[in-house]
């Protein structure tokens, strides 16, 4: 099974899909710091930097040339190989898990509560857009639950909506991280409340 993921960060859930036998093939981050961190930690990883540039390659803008390989020793042919060359580097490969975890400061309660209007949470809408050109059989997405209420409401049926028109089935629910290892090593008493979501497609 591959992955990939979309607001990357440092890595948190290609991590866990590794753990879980997932090949992950690709990340988008556009952090400098948070690129540095993944460099360390997932050198053979890809990474590219924006997610509002990169695409499916059968959305590609631009046509993909194509090469041939003389070594190829394929019966019927003059000993060529026809090989399909990508120019765009903004082409990403299809996968079967797509996992991220888009900005949270416009759905924060701690935030001004711009909602998906704002420029960093609706960023969203690229996560959705991607989701449809690479129709992976699961989604995975996590989200401060400032969501939920986010807008009156309306941001989170944003959210289902979108997801319900490319064809998925969507669950959720919001778990205090303070269980996970990662917070429990160090004995953090603080109420760290996340949204998780788990799609998969339907259609």
């Amino acid at each position: 099974m591959t992955g990939a993921t979309l607001f990357t960060g440092i890595g948190g859930w290609d991590r866990a899909m590794q753990l879980a036998g997932v090949d992950v093939r690709w990340g988008c981050e556009i952090g400098k710091f948070q690129r540095k961190v993944l460099a360390r930690r997932f050198p053979a990883l890809e990474v590219h930097e924006d997610v509002r540039t990169i695409h499916g390659a059968d959305d590609c803008p631009r046509e993909h040339e194509r090469t041939y390989d003389a070594r190829s020793d394929r019966a019927g042919t003059s000993g060529e190989r026809e090989q399909v060359v990508p120019v765009c580097p903004n082409c990403v490969p299809p996968i079967d898990i797509l996992a991220a975890s888009p900005p949270c400061q416009d759905l924060s309660v701690a935030g001004l509560r711009a909602g998906l209007a704002g420029a960093r949470s609706g960023l969203f809408f690229d996560f959705a857009r991607l989701a449809g050109e690479l129709r992976p059989t699961w989604i995975l997405m996590e989200q401060v639950p400032g969501l939920l209420s986010s807008n009156g409401g309306r941001d989170f049926g944003a959210v289902l909506g979108a997801l319900d028109e490319l064809g998925y089935g969507l669950s959720w629910r919001v778990l205090d991280a303070r269980h996970g290892p990662q917070y429990a090593a160090y004995g953090n008493s603080v109420v760290v409340n996340v949204c998780f979501w788990i799609a998969t497609r339907l259609l």
